[in-house]
């Protein structure tokens, strides 16, 4: 049997492993969210704390998206790669520090972005909208995180298998919805411990994977910092690299989960007589320890991109196939990797999940007839582009990322004004979706290779719109 094969059935068994561990730990199903901060023997608040700390790192640590995106990314320039790791630490500084206190009052009354809009506007129009972006946009990151693994990663390392990648995205999607059906948060709470273990284990493992493929292949550092150099002082990244920040700086205001996970966090910490300050500081402190940790993480696949730029390897399982072939130590740390990817996988997509999930059930459950057709039409306007043109996964997933850009001018300015123009807001996802639709489906005005410059104007125009239109 092949270690390729091997990889696959640790893979499965490892799923099937923590999902019947969880189901027999569990009396019953859970069925309020509120479980996921509320669930164990939480006797004092640093307990609590130590619990986000571990599902904001553990959640963050997505390998398929950061892995694989970072290693691709470096090919097409490795300042673009770098800048984006440090666009995405400087995006959740800024959003601890400048954001997290003028949120906190909405966080305490459990307020989330679509419901904040509809208060500012006075649209229930706008509510719909932006939650059924924001639960388009879950479902395209969750469906991109399973394919993404299933084809990139697993099915390449399983050349021997006759296993077709979709059937491995089915499985592993029915596994996780079996998994957060079956216990709701409580399964995120019984096993984030171990995720964030086997995260640290297989970070270092496929650390140590690098180094000594480094070594192995004989390279020098000369090799790849020439390339970094050379891209760095390239004209275009003069725009580019602040395009990132401006983008990238935004995206945690308007991360529906990132709110979803402060709300049930405070939910539970309310019994604790702690002041508003000491909280918001402490939480401003996770996120400073989280994403400097991640940062670290996420300059492993920009190594690895550079190594198997400099062998002129494109693929990333193909890279790691051809540098362990004859090292024995080498494949050791590709399976430890492996629990890593899946860890990381299972700790993104469950969070994913349930706050599609809150959305829905916050949103839409309770809606009339005639809002329910309003709904619709958004949301088949919304998709009918994607199935017109039968576009990959991939492009969904960078379509909705920029597309949702919009939703930023009108939650900043909803934080700091009292009332917002609600036909201004509508405009701006308008414009913002038609843009980014235009770009992508007919490179017009540019192409997409310009998409973060395009990102970076719709942020800084969404908010400007959004200033414009609102008072006090």
């Amino acid at each position: 049997m092949e270690s390729y094969d091997l990889i696959l059935i640790a893979t499965i068994g490892y799923f099937l492993y923590l999902i019947i561990h969880v189901s027999l730990r569990l009396k019953k199903p859970v069925k309020t969210n509120e479980s996921f901060f509320s669930y164990g023997e939480f006797t004092d608040s640093s307990s609590l704390f130590k619990k986000l700390e571990k599902t904001l790192t553990a959640t963050n640590a997505s390998f398929t998206a950061a892995f694989l995106g970072l290693f691709y990314m470096y090919f097409i320039s490795s300042a673009y790669a770098i800048s984006f790791a440090i666009g995405y630490l400087i995006g959740m500084v800024f959003f601890a520090k400048v954001f997290l206190p003028k949120i906190f009052s909405f966080l305490t009354k459990g307020v989330y972005i679509p419901e904040l809009l509809e208060k500012r506007t006075g649209l229930k129009l706008i509510r719909y909208i932006s939650s059924s972006l924001i639960i388009l946009s879950l479902l395209v990151f969750t469906f991109t995180e399973i394919y993404g693994f299933s084809v990139d990663f697993v099915s390449h390392e399983i050349g021997s298998s006759n296993l077709n990648s979709f059937f491995i995205a089915v499985i592993l999607l029915l596994l996780l919805s079996w998994y957060i059906v079956i216990g709701g948060y409580k399964n995120i709470v019984l096993t984030d411990s171990i995720q964030i273990a086997i995260i640290i284990i297989g970070s270092i493992a496929i650390l140590l994977f690098a180094v000594f493929s480094f070594i192995n292949h004989d390279l020098s550092f000369s090799v790849i910092t020439n390339g970094i150099k050379a891209d760095f002082i390239s004209a275009s990244n003069f725009i580019l690299i602040p395009s990132v920040f401006i983008g990238l700086g935004f995206s945690q205001l308007v991360y529906y989960e990132n709110w979803q996970r402060l709300i049930l966090f405070n939910k539970s910490i309310s019994k604790f007589k702690i002041s508003e300050k000491q909280l918001i500081k402490k939480t401003q402190s996770i996120y400073y320890t989280s994403s400097i940790y991640l940062f670290f993480l996420f300059l492993v696949p920009i190594f690895l991109g550079a190594m198997s730029k400099a062998l002129s390897i494109n693929s990333f399982a193909e890279f790691l196939i051809q540098t362990s072939q004859n090292s024995i130590a080498l494949q050791i740390l590709l399976i430890i990797g492996t629990f890593t990817f899946i860890s990381s996988l299972l700790s993104t997509i469950d969070t994913y999940y349930l706050a599609i999930l809150q959305a829905i059930n916050t949103d839409f459950l309770k809606l009339s007839l005639k809002d329910n057709k309003k709904t619709v039409i958004i949301i088949s306007a919304i998709i009918a582009p994607f199935i017109l043109y039968q576009l990959n996964l991939g492009t969904w997933l960078a379509f909705i990322f920029y597309a949702i850009s919009g939703t930023v001018g009108p939650v900043l300015v909803s934080l700091y004004r009292k009332k917002i123009n609600g036909y201004a807001v509508i405009s701006i996802f308008l414009f913002s979706f038609l843009l980014v639709s235009s770009i992508f489906f007919f490179s017009f005005p540019v192409s997409s290779d310009y998409i973060d410059v395009i990102n970076a104007l719709i942020v800084i125009l969404s908010i400007t719109i959004s200033f414009m239109f609102s008072k006090k």
